[in-house]
């Protein structure tokens, strides 16, 4: 939520969690994390005044309790803010993202509603699973659904951290990206740029260097027995 001011893609924006005293000690934890925090500097001025005018306006809504601290004229405060899923429900705009350093809890009242909530969300970059071994037959039918809505499920960490690997993934179904079929991070992300073309029944003379049978650039091949 803070980690950058709160400006990274992958902030987590929108936490659900059922509604019992360990989540209620979660969220007195991070309300008390968040007053102790110190004022943060976003990158432009454009992007300070959205986020002052977003949370502002977001907090004087109904159904949301709101923990936050005086702004200054320079630097801006976290907001934390906290509602129950009926209110969620019938404010669909809270879904979208206030950028900066910010968050939202939803109290769920149970697995089940927890799910029908899930079926609602929209695209997202990334999803995140916080559980343990004993409730991995909730999680389970959580996933179903999480990897339908988001380009990477995270487990029991945070999604903030982006990772140039063969196996990231940054990306997911609209308005995440406009093309969930590609990642814009990762060995993958060159795919984005490529458009695939079959040669069919060309010498090797006339084929790319990479699709002759002599592998001159030494890159991995498939042969099936069609060729």
């Amino acid at each position: 939520m803070t980690l950058g001011s709160g400006q990274f893609c992958t902030k987590p924006g929108v936490v659900f969690v059922v509604d019992s005293d360990p989540a209620s000690a979660f969220i007195e934890s991070a309300q008390t994390q968040l007053l102790a925090h110190t004022p943060h500097t976003l990158l432009t001025p454009s992007i300070r005044s959205s986020y002052c005018e977003q949370s502002k306006h977001r907090a004087s809504e109904a159904g949301l309790m709101c923990t936050t601290q005086d702004q200054d004229f320079t630097e801006v405060t976290s907001a934390l803010f906290v509602t129950d899923s009926d209110a969620w429900r019938t404010n669909p705009k809270w879904e979208e993202e206030i950028f900066g350093p910010q968050s939202m809890v939803v109290m769920c009242k149970d697995v089940d509603d927890m799910l029908a909530i899930s079926e609602t969300l929209t695209g997202s970059l990334t999803a995140t699973l916080h559980t343990q071994e004993g409730d991995y037959p909730a999680a389970k039918q959580l996933l179903a659904r999480l990897e339908e809505m988001a380009g990477r499920v995270v487990f029991n960490g945070w999604p903030t951290g982006v990772e140039v690997s063969y196996a990231m993934i940054h990306g997911g179904p609209y308005p995440a990206s406009t093309s969930a079929a590609s990642t814009s991070v990762g060995a993958s992300a060159i795919e984005r740029w490529l458009r695939p073309v079959a040669y069919q029944a060309l010498p090797d003379a006339l084929l790319p260097e990479a699709l002759r049978s002599g592998n001159p650039l030494s890159v991995p091949q498939n042969f099936d027995a069609l060729g």
